[in-house]
């Protein structure tokens, strides 16, 4: 009876072994970790904390040469770019190359251009830490995600414009921009920007010359709503008239901001094509950092030769101020563009406004306002 006992307990430890390795073998392996040479590192470091960062896994259907100009071409487009290229790549062993990168190299947008199937792509699906996940027709992504201007013999500079064609970024060459001065800068008394840094509903208006043209008008709009303006507006400013003069100190930063610009974006021509826009919108946004920033959407209507190519870039500065607000508690992105093209007539001038215009523009940056100041 005891051996009996005994080749039963022998018995059993045995199954119990046999079930054990097969539960360890179903299981699913670890990812080994991947390792990258200290340039792929130093890229991906980068493009991982930049929330336009993208990650390209390709294989020999680009030259080394041509994967340098893909990444050079977007960087233009203002997205740190890293080309992984590796011969008989697929999307497989993409994922297997991806997955075993640290969260701190993964940046939030994927291109695949290697071939794949549908079964290779759900892996992806299974786990989706980025924010945008793109592909090559062969890569057997969906339509959604399907870069269609990138076909195998393309060069990279025709690659990266697919990217970014399919992302909406990639402006076009539109008019030239008529520049701005410096003279032309409008700002409230000091007394009353310090007022405005002094309270916690104290608001800074960045704007061009639809804020200009009615610059007491919208000190008076927001005082009105219980804030505390102080307005700097500069007729025909881009951006990084406003950058440069925050990022030298001479801006008083109050708690809220108000970034009305991007009209004069858009204008591409006289050799500002393609224009850096998302390179210095994030710029500004970073340097805004910590403070409640409202950014308006844009649009124009005023009819002339080149209105589709504006209202081309018109969308692309939208897209972009968007992509860069997502998961942004603290900014908003009042759709402006939408009542203009919804109440076209308040344009007056296919840009500047009519009385009824500035009363919705105004009353849309309070409500956004309002939104980031409601206590918790």
């Amino acid at each position: 009876m005891r051996g009996r006992r005994t080749r039963i307990a022998t018995l059993s430890a045995l199954v119990t072994a046999l079930l054990a390795g097969l539960l360890v073998g179903a299981a699913p392996a670890a990812s080994a970790a991947t390792v990258l040479d200290p340039a792929m590192n130093l890229c991906l470091r980068g493009a991982a904390l930049d929330p336009g960062g993208t990650l390209v896994l390709t294989d020999t259907r680009l030259t080394a040469y041509e994967a340098g100009r893909l990444a050079y071409t977007m960087r233009g487009a203002g997205r740190s770019t890293c080309v992984q290229r590796q011969v008989r790549f697929t999307v497989a062993r993409a994922y297997a190359w991806w997955a075993g990168l640290p969260e701190s190299r993964r940046p939030d947008t994927v291109v695949l251009a290697v071939p794949g199937t549908a079964a290779q792509i759900n892996l992806w699906g299974q786990q989706m830490p980025f924010r945008r996940l793109l592909g090559t027709p062969d890569s057997a992504i969906n339509a959604r995600g399907r870069v269609t201007g990138w076909a195998r013999g393309a060069t990279g500079s025709t690659a990266g414009r697919a990217i970014v064609i399919k992302l909406g970024e990639l402006m076009v060459n539109a008019h030239a921009w008529a520049g701005t001065k410096a003279t032309w800068l409008t700002t409230s008394s000091a007394a009353q920007c310090a007022a405005a840094v002094a309270s916690p509903k104290g608001v800074l208006v960045l704007g061009d010359s639809i804020t200009s043209h009615d610059f007491a008008g919208v000190a008076r709009a927001l005082a009105a709503r219980g804030y505390v303006p102080c307005v700097h507006a500069q007729s025909s400013s881009r951006i990084y008239e406003h950058l440069a003069r925050i990022q030298a100190g001479r801006v008083p930063l109050p708690k809220n901001v108000i970034v009305a610009l991007g009209n004069n974006d858009i204008f591409t021509g006289a050799g500002g094509y393609p224009f850096r826009f998302r390179s210095q919108a994030l710029a500004l946004l970073r340097a805004l950092q910590g403070h409640n920033v409202v950014f308006p959407t844009v649009w124009r209507t005023r009819n002339q030769p080149f209105l589709r190519a504006l209202q081309h870039n018109c969308s692309v500065v939208n897209n972009v101020v968007r992509d860069l607000a997502r998961d942004q508690p603290q900014w908003r992105t009042p759709d402006w563009a939408a009542v203009v093209r919804a109440h076209p007539q308040i344009q007056f001038d296919g840009i500047h406004l009519t009385s009824v215009g500035l009363r919705l523009r105004y009353d849309m940056f309070a409500d956004a306002l309002d939104s980031l100041n409601t206590p918790a």
